[in-house]
């Protein structure tokens, strides 16, 4: 238990053998008694009626209080923690519409390059095309791996952006120019390029706006 010293106070007036037990059984029971891990409230001595009295200067339901708001706050912030980190691995730009679509167009026109395009084509056009729509996917992904700081992210989503009118370019040059005689695959690469474009830019004033770096 706690040991009162026997110490006058201010009025210069020993303290009485009774009066001195009753405060050690006082301060016995409140050190068996647990405080929530804090310190029991320092005590100091005053004389409101002329007899000595402890009284503490903060309670102990203060400092419980305190301590339960405390690891409260902490257990809080681990949860924040560990939904982030779960975020954070579950995200991919392979979830992405944008980048799906922009892979499956690339497929697509790297075999037409093969495939439906003279010899001589394979090689001129047929390279700018093909490195034009590679590089459309490629930007988004790079874009996404510096999703934390939105600059960057907002200008590799412009480079997607302008590698998709190049596409679209290229692609109907290649038409014009009679080295692409399929008119039914031309109409449809020229669209989804096309809604490509435009899913990018809608991405892409949304990530202005609304992007918050994780």
């Amino acid at each position: 238990g706690w040991r009162v010293p026997e110490t006058r106070c201010r009025s210069r007036k020993p303290i009485p053998g009774a009066r001195l037990e009753e405060l050690r059984r006082n301060l016995s029971r409140r050190s068996s008694k647990s405080d929530g891990g804090c310190r029991l409230p320092d005590a100091r001595w005053q004389m409101p009626d002329g007899g000595p009295v402890l009284h503490s200067l903060k309670s102990q339901g203060g400092c419980r209080a305190r301590f339960t708001f405390k690891f409260a706050l902490l257990f809080v912030s681990n949860v924040y923690i560990r939904v982030l980190r779960k975020r954070r691995a579950s995200m991919s730009y392979r979830k992405q519409e944008i980048w799906r679509l922009a892979r499956d167009l690339c497929i697509e026109i790297h075999r037409m390059t093969l495939c439906k395009l003279p010899r001589f084509e394979l090689y001129e056009q047929g390279t700018q095309i093909r490195r034009s729509c590679k590089s459309i996917r490629s930007n988004i992904v790079e874009g996404y791996g510096r999703r934390r700081y939105k600059l960057d992210y907002i200008r590799f989503l412009c480079y997607a952006e302008s590698s998709c009118d190049e596409t679209i370019d290229h692609l109907e040059t290649l038409y014009e120019t009679e080295s692409l005689t399929d008119k039914d695959l031309y109409n449809k690469l020229r669209q989804e390029l096309r809604k490509l474009g435009k899913m990018i830019n809608r991405f892409l004033l949304a990530v202005e706006h609304r992007h918050r770096p994780l």
